[in-house]
């Protein structure tokens, strides 16, 4: 039988002791992590929800901000003419008369009548707003986290039919230019109506790009995409898709050219103003608030 050396106890002692050291160490740095895991706070990523519109029809219970045409609140409506898709936030102008009035909005698929003309520019889904014989202003908008003093370029696709009386057919617009605005705007108070518009276009017929940026002032923004018509004709509609937002450094100089106006067969643009500077962007954005497109 081996006997118990001297000094053995004293051995074993110390291994012990190390790998009990060991052992907690690394107890204690599982611990930390799983425990910075659970607090640590990651701001969340810069985008829009449901940007393409593909969550569908949602459940039709979000209610639309209804303003009076001077900017004041007016009251919260969910009729059932109004479908907010998933994510979003609804809001639209009534006039006293009528004019403009509530539009009738909703997502559409991609099946008909909205296959010929096309009204969804990409994947199985887009947005549609519109009025009969009547005029309207609506936006559809969200709020997005975003970085102080990060700028961020927004982008959508997004067009118009406009027909009077004397047309029916959905593929061409009869309106005279000036009939109906895209805009998108950024801002932070309840109202969208009242941020700033950082892009403007008249768009008809077909789908085109719109963008506009923006420089963040707070930790989230609102963004809307927004639709005026101006004259009660017969059919005033709204198409929105593929809507997207990210980081952006703006160019040196800025090319920029307004107004807009895209049909088929008519292409325009008029006037070019050149900006070398963000300040300078602001002044004439705030001089000229119907600045459409712009390249760097």
């Amino acid at each position: 039988m081996t006997g118990h050396r001297p000094g053995d106890s004293d051995t074993d002692n110390r291994r012990l002791s190390a790998g009990c050291l060991a052992l907690g160490l690394i107890l204690t740095l599982v611990a930390a992590w799983l425990i910075s895991g659970i607090f640590t706070y990651a701001a969340p990523a810069t985008q829009f929800q449901n940007d393409g519109f593909e969550d569908g029809m949602g459940d039709d219970t979000t209610p639309c901000a209804v303003y009076w045409p001077d900017g004041t609140f007016k009251e919260w409506r969910n009729p059932s003419e109004i479908v907010v898709p998933p994510g979003w936030q609804c809001a639209f102008v009534e006039g006293p008369n009528g004019q403009p009035g509530q539009p009738e909005a909703r997502p559409i698929q991609a099946i008909p009548p909205y296959l010929d003309p096309p009204r969804i520019y990409e994947g199985g889904w887009a947005f549609q707003a519109f009025t009969f014989c009547r005029t309207h202003r609506v936006c559809l908008w969200q709020p997005v986290w975003v970085t102080p003093g990060q700028f961020y370029q927004v982008r959508a696709y997004t067009h118009n039919w406009c027909s009077t009386d004397q047309n029916d057919d959905p593929h061409v617009s009869d309106c005279e230019p000036g009939s109906i605005t895209q805009t998108i705007r950024y801002g932070h108070s309840d109202n969208p109506f009242e941020w700033s518009v950082i892009a403007s276009a008249e768009i008809y017929d077909e789908y085109a790009p719109i963008a506009g940026w923006f420089q963040a002032t707070a930790d989230q923004a609102g963004v809307a995409f927004c639709s005026e018509a101006r004259w009660a004709v017969r059919n005033n509609d709204w198409y929105l898709d593929s809507v997207n937002i990210e980081p952006w450094q703006p160019p040196e100089t800025y090319t920029l050219y307004l107004p807009i106006v895209t049909r088929p067969a008519v292409k325009s643009r008029l006037g070019v103003h050149t900006i070398r500077s963000a300040e300078g962007w602001w002044e004439f954005v705030n001089a000229c608030p119907s600045v459409v497109k712009f390249v760097g």
